[in-house]
């Protein structure tokens, strides 16, 4: 057992896996398991580093003295499918209610400081001139929002793989940030039949991930491999959504929920669907 937290619990399979038990409210998603007595199987007296081992049937913690049985239980499908979706013209003011939303939350914890920033990302590069040099951080975050706006997968690929595992906690900022582009990038790739620039950059942060897979946390990387294949937490999904269908009323309502999410999990996960939505927007406000 990986950790345990009031509203979720992490588990490794031998195998490398990851299964994730969690209270009900807290919504589906990739390899999850929703407890219906939540507050009984606190009581158990589950901690990290218990023994568990996971069957066919379900799981057993504690050497047995805890069984969780699987059969039966409905499963989930945490894949993104987007049908109907709008234009990406369509999608501003859906996409700066987001970012609004998720700027004030939290104290700016993670990479709230930056929401004001990423029209300056994507913009030009930086000359000779400029004379206050900019921090690591600042140069990645450029670096992958210029390579979204060029459409430049080499480019994408090893920016994304110099953010990987950057940031603190289960699930690095920088990581959670890469779900959100994920996200957006699948749901945009579903406006054309044909491999379209969303589908070729997707597939170059895909391929950081796996490079780059070790250099995270082992919840933080199921999460990425999930999100590479397409597979998200069920708010995640109904944010990606409500986005993409212009639906400001059950926008705002699911973006409340994901800001819930970990010290600043939520919000990094916007950050990364507002900074791929104004990189492949670019050349249409220019």
């Amino acid at each position: 057992m990986l950790a345990v937290y009031s509203r979720a619990v992490y588990l490794e399979t031998e195998a490398g896996g990851m299964a994730v038990l969690v209270r009900e409210d807290v919504g589906n998603g990739p390899g999850f398991a929703l407890i219906s007595d939540w507050p009984l199987f606190l009581k158990t007296g589950i901690e990290p580093g218990i023994s568990c081992r996971m069957g066919e049937g379900g799981i057993e913690l504690c050497g047995g003295a805890v069984s969780i049985t699987i059969a039966g239980a409905q499963e989930w499908d945490a894949r993104l499918t987007i049908r109907d979706a709008r234009p990406l013209g369509q999608l501003k003011p859906c996409i700066d209610r987001v970012a609004e939303m998720a700027a004030r939350g939290r104290d700016r914890a993670g990479l709230g400081m930056y929401f004001s920033r990423i029209d300056e990302f994507i913009g030009e590069e930086r000359t000779a001139g400029d004379k206050m040099p900019l921090p690591a951080i600042d140069l990645k975050l450029r670096a992958l929002a210029r390579a979204i706006a060029n459409r430049d997968s080499g480019k994408i690929k090893e920016a994304a793989k110099g953010v990987i595992g950057l940031g603190e906690g289960l699930t690095p900022a920088c990581d959670d940030m890469l779900v959100g582009m994920c996200g957006f990038l699948r749901a945009a790739d579903s406006e054309s039949p044909r491999k379209s620039p969303a589908h070729i950059l997707l597939a170059a942060i895909g391929e950081a991930i796996e490079a780059r897979a070790d250099k995270t946390t082992p919840v933080s990387r199921h999460f990425l491999r999930a999100a590479a294949s397409g597979g998200f937490t069920e708010v995640a999904r109904d944010v990606l959504e409500a986005i993409f269908a212009a639906d400001m009323k059950t926008l705002e309502r699911t973006v409340e929920r994901l800001l819930e999410y970990g010290a600043s999990s939520g919000s990094d996960l916007i950050f990364g669907i507002v900074l791929a939505y104004r990189g492949l927007a670019k050349d249409r406000r220019e």
